[in-house]
């Protein structure tokens, strides 16, 4: 069992890191912060030890980190061929 201090639990919930994204969704951004997005994965991926039930959350946050890539749909699945 992993366990994470209180403090990174809470910026994790709904407040800093969540709460960012969701802002820059909303304001209709298409170019995101590629060094805020990959600190934000690196830091999900810690979580996810001690939480794995947020396993989901960061397959949808790796899809979006990725999307940068060709080969890749709106989503940022691989395209298969």
């Amino acid at each position: 069992m992993v366990l994470t201090s209180q403090d990174k639990w809470d910026r994790m919930k709904m407040k800093e890191l969540c709460r960012h994204w969701l802002n820059v969704l909303k304001s209709g951004e298409t170019l995101l912060d590629h060094k805020k997005l990959l600190s934000d994965r690196v830091f999900m991926v810690y979580v996810t030890q001690a939480y794995p039930s947020l396993k989901p959350y960061l397959k949808g946050f790796n899809l979006s980190f990725e999307t940068w890539q060709g080969g890749r749909d709106a989503e940022g699945w691989k395209l298969g061929g």
